[in-house]
């Protein structure tokens, strides 16, 4: 008999444990305490690439605007499933554009840097994992 009760009362807090973790909240960037420049600074943070000043500009520009859109889409009252849709259909066109003002090889390094410097920030807000 305590054999059983044990089982049942195991079963019920494993029940219970992932019952609570699938209904953790997902926080957005601002949630999280991470600012528009916050991001921005990472997203900018293009010193050591070796880009001109014009396409370092052209690059600032760019990620103004992204990091609107990604504040658009995190802050907005649709549901956690259509905002990472959101995200990833953003990043895939910043993909292409970023391509197209940095070339190939300065988006491949662009995209690897970023991946390390955004960390942090996705860690904080799960969100921003879909932007890398």
């Amino acid at each position: 008999m305590k054999k059983l009760n044990f089982i049942v009362l195991f079963v019920a807090l494993l029940a219970l444990t992932s019952s609570c973790s699938s209904t953790q909240e997902v926080l957005s960037p601002a949630q999280a305490g991470i600012s528009k420049t916050d991001l921005l600074n990472t997203l900018n943070n293009v010193g050591d690439m070796g880009f001109s000043d014009d396409v370092t500009t052209k690059l600032g520009d760019y990620n103004t605007n992204y990091v609107d859109k990604v504040f658009d889409i995190t802050d907005s009252q649709s549901s956690t499933d259509q905002k990472i849709s959101g995200l990833k259909n953003l990043t895939t066109g910043a993909k292409t554009d970023l391509t197209k003002l940095l070339g190939n090889d300065g988006f491949g390094k662009y995209s690897d840097s970023m991946k390390n410097l955004l960390k942090p920030l996705a860690k904080k807000s799960s969100l921003l994992k879909y932007i890398i």
